[in-house]
């Protein structure tokens, strides 16, 4: 009896040190770390690039831990991986997404960076993503109707060619303008070597031309800038004498303006000029005092006046 127990104990123990082993092989398997000391450590990549949960993370190509959180954020992807150790990775550190194998599969690859000043775990680290096998295909499908598309372009411009140099005319128009294109170039090139001595005559006339005209500059430069100091005197005593005309004129402007206020009254009013200028009334009235008044000097002159005056008493 107690040697059946002690079998059923062996059989126990042998079953769960097998059951151990049979989960630290997936687990080893699948990447997965058994670490008690690691850290969590957070990623920012434009898209998940086919990275998994349980996929292995490595430093350098060394592997130090495994991928545990994929998510959308934010228009991008977050991914969260637990590592052992953090101490060798700096700020500037990166991240990419890679092939594993050829056959499939991914890894997250850390480039620790070079400083300064260690990595916060707290921060996210920026990465990438490489193209895989399958992104290339897809490229190369894209490239593929690109280049279909270039070749009938190049087919139909070759088809247009064809069409114009089937017609023998066109090839003699090609030649004759061939032709004409290489005795221009023969006449351009003669006429170059034929008038070589007078070019090289005529850049150093030009030459002593523009040595004069700089000499000529330097020697009146001062008289020059006395020249532009009178004009610049003569243009501000100008805009001061405009300035003296437009005041006038305001004036001038017054004056009519007053002197059309005073006819206006003339013409307006009730008063002796008035009436003298523009009432026919007084105009007769007037006429016929002065003509009274014109026989009574007649009189006058003619008669005489008798005039008795008494001074201090009454008559």
């Amino acid at each position: 009896m107690a040697s059946h127990s002690s079998t059923e104990i062996k059989v126990g123990l042998v079953s769960i040190a097998a059951i151990i082993l049979l989960i630290l092989g997936i687990t080893l398997g699948r990447g997965l770390s058994v670490s008690v000391s690691t850290q969590t450590i957070k990623f920012r990549f434009p898209n998940s690039g086919g990275i998994q949960l349980s996929s292995p993370v490595v430093v350098n190509g060394v592997k130090r831990g495994t991928v545990t959180y994929v998510k959308n954020d934010r228009g991008t992807v977050l991914v969260e991986a637990s590592i052992d150790d953090v101490s060798d990775l700096f700020k500037d550190a990166s991240a990419q997404i890679t092939t594993l194998e050829i056959t499939g599969g991914k890894k997250l690859e850390i480039n620790p960076g070079n400083g300064p000043g260690k990595l916060d775990i707290n921060t996210e680290i920026p990465g990438f993503t490489a193209a895989d096998l399958s992104e290339l295909v897809s490229t190369g499908g894209a490239l593929f109707k690109d280049v279909q598309s270039l070749i009938l372009k190049l087919d139909t411009i070759s088809t247009g060619l064809n069409k114009i140099l089937g017609k023998e005319k066109n090839i003699r128009q090609l030649e004759a303008i061939i032709n004409n294109a290489a005795e221009f170039i023969t006449s351009a090139k003669e006429l170059l070597e034929n008038n070589r001595s007078d070019i090289n005559v005529a850049m150093k006339n030009l030459r002593v031309i523009s040595g004069d005209v700089k000499d000529l500059v330097k020697k009146n430069e001062p008289r020059l800038d006395s020249l532009l100091t009178n004009l610049d005197n003569t243009l501000n005593s100008a805009r001061s004498a405009v300035g003296k005309a437009d005041n006038s004129l305001a004036n001038v402007d017054l004056l009519i303006k007053d002197l059309k206020d005073i006819t206006k009254e003339i013409k307006t009013g009730d008063g002796i000029v008035t009436k003298l200028l523009f009432d026919k009334n007084t105009t007769i009235k007037l006429d016929s005092t002065l003509t009274n008044l014109s026989e009574f000097l007649s009189l006058i002159k003619y008669h005489g006046i008798n005039v008795n005056v008494r001074l201090g008493t009454r008559p």
